[in-house]
């Protein structure tokens, strides 16, 4: 099994930081320019996963900020080349409806709860 179906599996077991290891593997090979536009989409993947994490660390502006940098990628997630997501409407649309949350959030303490779901999108190997 590579890392791109190790982080897939980790992802979807909840385990974003972890998943984020195994991509940053592989996204670091192909960003050395074998393969520009999959590094693109694993480097989303990755954002994803940071957004993620803070959020379980109740960090909400570091989460509010690295959602940002991930919509601001959405183009390059879905291109098929590394990654294949389940709902990737559905993805985009909840990031939006969390960012508003987020940014609406008053402290760091806030709870997060309605961004709980993040993992829950089905992501696979495309290769």
């Amino acid at each position: 099994m590579d890392n791109v179906q190790r982080g897939c599996e980790l992802f979807a077991n909840g385990k974003p930081f972890e998943a984020h290891e195994e991509w940053e593997t592989r996204w670091n090979e192909l960003r050395q320019g074998i393969d520009p536009v999959g590094a693109a989409e694993l480097h989303a993947a990755i954002l994803l996963c940071g957004v993620r994490v803070l959020l379980d660390k109740k960090r909400i502006r570091g989460a509010i900020a690295l959602l940002k940098r991930t919509l601001e990628l959405r183009d390059a997630w879905f291109t098929g080349c590394v990654l294949v997501w389940d709902k990737p409407e559905a993805l985009v649309a909840d990031l939006g409806l969390w960012l508003e949350k987020l940014e609406g959030a008053s402290t760091e303490s806030d709870p997060v709860s309605a961004c709980a779901a993040l993992g829950t999108f089905g992501v696979k190997a495309a290769r």
